[in-house]
């Protein structure tokens, strides 16, 4: 999707959802002093939503580094944008993905980088506390969303040898 989307500021925001976990909302209020970029860490801003979260330091994965560096590079941590702009555009991307691979991506949101987020570092760690303090949820229920997306690897390698042991030698 990213490929399909022109070099823009609408862009590094999607990228930095992709790649930090932070939603829309958190984008727009993170300040260029709590981003270093040399140190791989951000303070994620309080959240009033639901039981809200307070301010956190967090580390950046190397992915998150270059998005917020492109976010910069915009001059734009810290500008309030449009919600509907980036979803607009996101979906015009969508749309062209959809149109050269035949993948239906109807319903795809930029919101979905978030989950995809979430999933991915479960995926990798299994640990799902991480994942909660990443995203900033309140409560690990709510996590549980994000983390049922992923294949335990354990079973990945289950199947992978059952596959195996199925087409012989």
């Amino acid at each position: 999707i990213f490929d399909a989307m022109p070099e823009s500021v609408t862009k590094a925001r999607c990228q930095v959802i992709a790649y930090t976990g932070l939603a829309h909302s958190s984008i727009a209020r993170l300040q260029p002093k709590d981003v270093d970029l040399d140190a791989a860490m951000y303070v994620r801003p309080e959240r009033k939503k639901g039981k809200g979260t307070r301010r956190q330091a967090l580390p950046l994965t190397a992915d998150g580094v270059a998005a917020l560096r492109s976010l910069a590079g915009y001059q734009a941590i810290g500008v309030p944008f449009s919600r509907s702009s980036l979803h607009s555009s996101f979906r015009r991307a969508c749309a062209k993905v959809q149109a050269d691979t035949g993948y239906d991506l109807t319903g795809v949101r930029p919101y979905d980088l978030r989950h995809s987020y979430g999933t991915a570092v479960y995926a990798t760690t299994g640990d799902e506390r991480a994942v909660q303090q990443l995203l900033g949820h309140a409560k690990i229920e709510t996590t549980h969303r994000y983390t049922l997306g992923a294949v335990d690897t354990r079973l990945k390698a289950a199947i992978r040898a059952m596959n195996q042991a199925a087409s012989g030698p």
